[in-house]
């Protein structure tokens, strides 16, 4: 199948009271969790409907381009992400209540797993793009040590990016 090594797909959406993902969060205080089929039976019966779900829902696709849905592994891992007004670190348009160390432990959100986040969301640059791409470029320098990008100008690079902190210090 092409394109097939996907190790995983990302559904993002705002909830607006919606509670039906609240059932499988470990803590309404952190908005991540990480499931893994052997870690309970709720969460394995919630991968196994994820998976059915979308091979259903997909099913027509699948069939004009050849492919068995039965041929597509269950997934290994699921992260439910879903922000809680009641949670210390939720993300709003341009406005973070958290403070850097949060700032830090929401960019890697799970540090067993080579998974970023970057949003306008956490306040970086008010609620404008920019907010995103200060996010992936301290992903860039913090997580993945790469370099300043030639084109950045030194003293907003030093001011946006180095002046954030590193660590995710928990």
């Amino acid at each position: 199948i092409p394109f097939s090594n996907c190790s995983g797909a990302l559904e993002v959406y705002y909830n607006f009271g919606d509670t039906f993902f609240q059932q499988f969060m470990t803590s309404k205080l952190r908005p991540l969790t990480v499931l893994f089929p052997n870690d309970n039976r709720n969460a394995s019966d919630f991968i196994g409907r994820l998976h059915t779900t979308l091979m259903n829902h997909h099913a027509h696709e699948f069939k004009k381009a050849g492919i068995k849905p039965a041929s597509i592994n269950e997934p290994s891992m699921v992260i439910i992400s879903n922000w809680l007004a009641e949670a210390v670190d939720t993300p709003s348009c341009g406005v973070f209540w958290g403070d850097e160390r949060m700032h830090a432990l929401i960019r890697t959100p799970a540090p067993a797993f080579d998974l970023h986040v970057a949003d306008v969301d956490y306040g970086y640059s008010g609620c404008w793009a920019a907010g995103s791409l200060i996010a992936a470029e301290k992903i860039l320098q913090a997580e993945l040590g790469v370099s300043k990008p030639a084109w950045l100008e030194k003293s907003w690079y030093d001011e946006k990016i180095l002046s954030l902190p590193v660590d995710l210090m928990v």
